[in-house]
């Protein structure tokens, strides 16, 4: 068979831009984030979703299902909410390498976001003009998500306030803070169980509790009980921890993503089979208040998160409810 050889030219590629963003740091950083995760699309605001592990080595990439997918690049350099520096191939199938870096600084409340693109080895003329066209739409959906997030973290710091003497009608009840929740992945083990504090609850957790600190992956020593699909009296319930990657999880065990949502969390005072109680209350602030549950199938409809302090022994201490609104 013939070999044909053909002589290409070594080409580069920078592209810089700036822009200043009407948000804090942290807001713009986390929006970041999730802009080049889960919201990611194309110009043409098709969704194009992506994994990006936000930690020194961490993958940026496209999860096809079934072992197969996209990689993207590597996380070279991460220091939160300043910079995030990416290296690999990106979106390139040719034989090219690229840096992508975003620098953020912030003065008075607006943040100063300056990023560069730079790549070199074989790439076609004519790819400039759409890869300029593809950071030029990132960074505008940036800047609205970013603005956005910050006017609901805004809108729900002055409800609070105002909300401060109507909470205390309702015995002083009210939530600990407002929390813009980014993507999360939990593994742990899960169940249907009865609606109000169904005992096989505690058998599961007495069965995950071995896993604690085991979990290839586990972020920190929080634990979460994970609950879904209230229907029919009954709902579906993980006991888990957060990973920051899915290999590796153990046969035994399940995962699942909880995406991006804004909560409303209450702290429960008390033994945990008392919870059910407490979820009457909060209920019963978010109807005085006028503050609605996001009901999404997708998103759970209560995260219980159990903290450092949490002690296994007594059921009690450390407990925070999530409530995801709109």
């Amino acid at each position: 068979m013939p070999v044909t050889e053909q002589q290409q030219t070594i080409q580069t590629l920078e592209i810089l831009r700036e822009e200043e963003i009407a948000a804090p740091i942290d807001v713009v950083f986390e929006t970041l984030l999730e802009q080049m995760g889960p919201y990611n699309e194309t110009p043409d605001k098709v969704p194009l979703p992506m994994k990006l592990e936000p930690w020194p080595g961490g993958r940026w990439y496209r999860d096809l299902g079934e072992n197969n997918g996209h990689w993207w690049g590597n996380v070279q350099a991460i220091k939160a909410p300043i910079l995030l520096e990416i290296c690999g191939p990106l979106f390139m199938s040719y034989p090219a390498t690229s840096n992508v870096q975003y620098r953020l600084s912030e003065e008075d409340g607006i943040t100063r976001l300056k990023f560069a693109h730079r790549a070199i080895g074989w790439m076609p003329a004519e790819m400039t003009e759409g890869v300029n066209r593809g950071w030029d739409h990132i960074l505008t959906r940036l800047r609205e998500r970013a603005l956005n997030r910050n006017d609901r973290r805004n809108d729900r710091a002055r409800t609070t306030a105002r909300g401060e003497s109507h909470a205390a009608s309702v015995n002083g009840f009210a939530p600990v803070r407002m929390e813009d929740g980014g993507q999360m992945t939990v593994v742990g083990l899960k169940g249907h169980f009865r609606f109000g504090g169904d005992p096989s609850i505690a058998a599961l957790w007495s069965r995950f509790v071995p896993h604690l600190g085991k979990v290839p992956g586990q972020v920190g020593s929080v634990a979460y009980g994970v609950c879904w699909n209230f229907e029919d009296g009954g709902l579906d319930y993980m006991a888990g921890v957060e990973v920051r990657s899915e290999e590796d999880v153990p046969l035994e065990l399940v995962e699942e993503s909880i995406p991006p949502a804004a909560f409303a969390v209450f702290a429960h005072h008390g033994h945990v089979s008392e919870i059910p109680k407490t979820m009457s209350r909060v209920y019963e602030w978010l109807a005085k208040n006028e503050r609605e549950v996001r009901r999404d199938r997708s998103l759970p409809g209560l995260i219980e998160r159990y903290g450092e302090r949490f002690d296994p022994g007594s059921g009690s201490g450390d407990i925070e409810l999530w409530v995801p609104v709109k």
